[in-house]
Protein backbone atom coordinates (compact mmCIF):
# COMPACT_ATOMS: atom_id res chain seq x y z
CA UNK A 1 0.00 0.00 0.00
CA UNK A 2 1.38 3.40 -1.01
CA UNK A 3 1.64 6.11 1.67
CA UNK A 4 0.40 9.55 0.63
CA UNK A 5 0.50 12.76 2.64
CA UNK A 6 -1.91 15.54 1.64
CA UNK A 7 -1.20 19.09 2.85
CA UNK A 8 -3.69 21.89 2.30
CA UNK A 9 -4.86 24.69 4.57
CA UNK A 10 -8.28 24.63 2.88
CA UNK A 11 -10.15 22.05 4.95
CA UNK A 12 -12.80 21.37 2.28
CA UNK A 13 -10.17 20.44 -0.31
CA UNK A 14 -8.26 18.39 2.23
CA UNK A 15 -11.40 16.45 3.18
CA UNK A 16 -12.48 15.80 -0.42
CA UNK A 17 -9.02 14.59 -1.46
CA UNK A 18 -8.64 12.38 1.61
CA UNK A 19 -12.04 10.73 1.12
CA UNK A 20 -11.59 10.33 -2.64
CA UNK A 21 -8.10 8.79 -2.43
CA UNK A 22 -9.02 6.54 0.51
CA UNK A 23 -11.96 4.95 -1.29
CA UNK A 24 -9.84 2.67 -3.50
CA UNK A 25 -8.00 1.07 -0.58
CA UNK A 26 -4.74 1.45 -2.56
CA UNK A 27 -3.38 4.28 -0.45
CA UNK A 28 -2.71 4.97 3.21
CA UNK A 29 -3.59 8.65 3.55
CA UNK A 30 -2.32 11.17 6.10
CA UNK A 31 -3.94 14.60 5.82
CA UNK A 32 -2.62 17.82 7.36
CA UNK A 33 -3.99 21.35 7.38
CA UNK A 34 -0.92 22.64 9.25
CA UNK A 35 2.11 22.61 6.92
CA UNK A 36 4.62 22.98 9.77
CA UNK A 37 3.42 19.79 11.45
CA UNK A 38 3.23 18.05 8.07
CA UNK A 39 6.85 18.89 7.25
CA UNK A 40 8.03 17.54 10.61
CA UNK A 41 6.07 14.33 9.98
CA UNK A 42 7.44 14.03 6.43
CA UNK A 43 10.98 14.16 7.82
CA UNK A 44 10.32 11.55 10.50
CA UNK A 45 8.31 9.04 8.41
CA UNK A 46 8.61 7.67 4.91
CA UNK A 47 6.00 8.59 2.28
CA UNK A 48 5.72 7.54 -1.35
CA UNK A 49 4.05 10.82 -2.30
CA UNK A 50 3.37 14.22 -0.81
CA UNK A 51 0.56 16.22 -2.39
CA UNK A 52 0.86 19.82 -1.21
CA UNK A 53 -0.82 23.13 -1.87
CA UNK A 54 1.70 25.86 -2.75
CA UNK A 55 0.04 28.89 -1.15
CA UNK A 56 -0.24 28.32 2.61
CA UNK A 57 0.51 30.47 5.64
CA UNK A 58 3.72 29.90 7.65
CA UNK A 59 5.18 27.22 5.39
CA UNK A 60 4.62 27.23 1.62
CA UNK A 61 4.42 24.25 -0.67
CA UNK A 62 7.82 25.33 -2.01
CA UNK A 63 9.22 25.02 1.54
CA UNK A 64 7.63 21.57 1.80
CA UNK A 65 9.20 20.57 -1.53
CA UNK A 66 12.68 21.76 -0.51
CA UNK A 67 12.46 20.19 2.94
CA UNK A 68 11.20 16.83 1.71
CA UNK A 69 13.63 16.55 -1.21
CA UNK A 70 16.61 17.51 0.97
CA UNK A 71 15.61 14.81 3.46
CA UNK A 72 14.63 12.04 1.04
CA UNK A 73 14.99 12.52 -2.73
CA UNK A 74 12.98 9.34 -3.39
CA UNK A 75 9.76 10.85 -2.00
CA UNK A 76 7.65 12.17 -4.86
CA UNK A 77 6.13 15.64 -4.47
CA UNK A 78 3.19 17.01 -6.44
CA UNK A 79 2.28 20.66 -5.93
CA UNK A 80 -1.27 21.98 -6.20
CA UNK A 81 -1.87 25.56 -7.20
CA UNK A 82 -4.67 27.87 -8.23
CA UNK A 83 -2.15 30.33 -9.67
CA UNK A 84 -0.05 29.69 -12.74
CA UNK A 85 3.31 31.32 -12.14
CA UNK A 86 6.18 30.50 -14.51
CA UNK A 87 8.81 31.66 -11.99
CA UNK A 88 7.44 29.38 -9.26
CA UNK A 89 7.18 26.47 -11.69
CA UNK A 90 10.79 26.97 -12.80
CA UNK A 91 11.93 27.26 -9.18
CA UNK A 92 10.03 24.13 -8.13
CA UNK A 93 11.50 22.24 -11.11
CA UNK A 94 14.97 23.14 -9.83
CA UNK A 95 14.04 21.69 -6.42
CA UNK A 96 12.86 18.43 -8.00
CA UNK A 97 9.05 18.66 -8.13
CA UNK A 98 7.47 15.55 -9.62
CA UNK A 99 4.23 17.08 -10.90
CA UNK A 100 1.56 19.75 -10.70
CA UNK A 101 -2.17 19.76 -10.24
CA UNK A 102 -4.05 22.95 -11.02
CA UNK A 103 -6.95 24.05 -8.85
CA UNK A 104 -9.82 24.10 -9.10
CA UNK A 105 -9.70 20.46 -10.15
CA UNK A 106 -11.46 19.70 -13.45
CA UNK A 107 -12.54 16.53 -11.68
CA UNK A 108 -11.03 14.19 -9.13
CA UNK A 109 -10.14 11.65 -11.82
CA UNK A 110 -7.52 14.13 -13.09
CA UNK A 111 -5.96 14.17 -9.60
CA UNK A 112 -5.96 10.39 -9.46
CA UNK A 113 -4.39 10.15 -12.93
CA UNK A 114 -1.51 12.47 -11.97
CA UNK A 115 -0.91 10.47 -8.77
CA UNK A 116 -0.97 7.15 -10.65
CA UNK A 117 1.50 8.45 -13.23
CA UNK A 118 3.80 9.63 -10.46
CA UNK A 119 3.81 6.63 -8.10
CA UNK A 120 2.15 3.90 -10.15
Amino acid sequence: MKKIMIIDDELDILDVLERFLSRSGRYEISAFSNPEIALQKAKSESYDLILSDIMMPQVSGMDILKGVKSHNRMTKVILMTAYSNKHKEQQSNEYGVDGYIHKPFQNLKVVEDVINKTIG
